[in-house]
């Protein structure tokens, strides 16, 4: 999959911000506002979002490797721009497959992680379609398997006591739908 050009990426983030200044579509909706700064912003395809009910759970390991390269892929060059913004220089981290940008230290504290799916279909709570993009946050690392996690050095775990996560389902019109996964400050 070909990652979208960066001006789809702030127009995204704009259709992000509005419907969350606007009054939920869904009534049932329950939103979380942000704890703290928020420090990166990543948008994704809906196709690289899947919820677990549509069957990703029982997947062949070959298609979710091949859907977390897509996902890093994106994320890496969005990190990169925001890097550039904030002043932060990522170090480069081979996984033998790729170079890919990794954040200088994990992120201290206890950050949230804050995930927005926009689509015509409302996910379930535990749809947990946000799990790819969040574990690739954390730090690389050796598999039991001897292979190498990669991953950007964002977090430094996924634990509830190392991070908060909050995640939620938005109304976005069919065939425009996209996951915007947020990272906050959170509390020190």
């Amino acid at each position: 999959m070909k990652p979208p050009a960066p001006a789809l990426f702030a127009d995204l983030l704009a259709i992000a911000d509005e419907t969350l200044r606007a009054p939920p579509r869904w009534p049932w909706t329950e939103r979380h506002d942000g704890r703290g700064v928020c420090l990166l912003r990543f948008v994704l395809p809906l196709e690289l979002v899947p919820t677990s009910n549509m069957g990703i759970r029982h997947r062949q390991v070959w298609a979710l490797a091949k859907e977390r390269r897509s996902v890093m892929s994106i994320m890496a060059g969005q990190l990169l721009r925001q890097s550039e913004v904030l002043g932060i220089r990522c170090a480069a981290c081979s996984d033998g497959k790729a170079i890919r940008p990794m954040w200088p230290a994990p992120r201290s504290g206890r950050p949230m992680l804050r995930a927005v799916r926009f689509s015509s279909r409302q996910p379930d709570d535990t749809a947990a379609w946000w799990k790819v993009a969040g574990d690739s946050l954390l730090p690389p690392r050796l598999l039991r398997s001897g292979r190498h996690s990669a991953g950007f050095n964002v977090l430094a775990g996924d634990s509830p006591r190392e991070l908060e996560t909050r995640a939620w389902g938005e109304y976005a019109a069919p065939g425009s739908g996209f996951g915007l996964v947020e990272v906050w400050s959170g509390v020190p």
